[in-house]
């Protein structure tokens, strides 16, 4: 009924103590392209919220009031001594 990949992945599922969706495996009404577009959606789904959780905006220059006054004391010509 099942490969030798699919038990292993069952057995390590439950060795590290991850019984979602076990149960979905051994029910009578479920077939086996079932169970695979089931665990195709799940890995999905785990990605986009993996790659949501992940997103870093754009890196700009950070412009603080220090650097304006910068800009400023250069644009005017105003030097420190």
């Amino acid at each position: 009924m099942f490969s030798e990949e699919q038990l292993n992945d069952l057995v390590g599922r439950v060795h590290r103590r991850d019984l979602s969706h076990i149960a979905d495996v051994f029910s009578a009404g479920i077939t086996d392209s079932q169970v695979l577009r089931q665990a195709r959606r799940r890995e999905e789904n785990a990605e986009r919220a993996a790659k949501a959780w992940s997103y870093q905006p754009p890196k700009t220059l950070p412009v603080t009031w220090v650097d304006m006054c910068i800009w400023l004391f250069n644009k005017l010509g105003i030097r420190s001594k």
